[in-house]
């Protein structure tokens, strides 16, 4: 039984259509997830970090991984059928630019990104002392924060030529 809620489900099945190679990397899926829940939250619309999780390699999404790596086959099955049909759940300009960010990275440089957050720097010590994955919370989220997502923002805009429509 497959424990991702929806959302994580589409995001899932738009990368695996859009951009297959990246979504044949664990890490890179949760990479792409991450930075559209950050854009939605700097966007101000709902972000959803539930179930995320650090530990001393990055942030995870804790059911996107058991799913992704104990439930392959149903999981690559089920997002297809979650990302069609019905009405988009996603915004589609930030899931371009999430992949972007992800595709144009190896997947060190996608971890060490994450782990410039200070989503993840919050419990950090907390992660190294229990060596476990540790919940991470949204609340940490914190204008540092913000001003790596803008430049990643930037370098996206500069790089594809794009902007983000008012």
């Amino acid at each position: 039984m497959l424990k991702a809620n929806k959302r994580k489900m589409k995001l899932s099945g738009w990368l695996k259509e859009n951009h297959a190679e990246e979504y044949k990397s664990h890490t890179k899926i949760q990479g792409f997830i991450f930075f559209y829940e950050v854009f939605s939250e700097m966007d101000g619309e709902l972000a959803d970090f539930s179930d995320m999780k650090g530990d001393k390699h990055g942030i995870v999404f804790e059911t996107v991984w058991a799913d992704y790596t104990m439930e392959w086959e149903y999981f690559d099955q089920a997002i297809e059928v979650c990302h069609y049909p019905g009405p988009r759940l996603l915004n589609e300009e930030r899931a371009r630019k999430c992949a972007w960010i992800v595709e144009k990275r190896s997947e060190e440089e996608v971890l060490e990104l994450m782990r410039q957050m200070n989503l993840w720097k919050a419990k950090k010590r907390s992660m190294i002392r229990s060596r476990q994955m540790i919940d991470l919370n949204g609340a940490d989220f914190d204008d540092k924060d913000r001003q790596l997502i803008r430049r990643l923002e930037m370098e996206y805009e500069t790089q594809t030529g794009k902007r983000e429509e008012a």
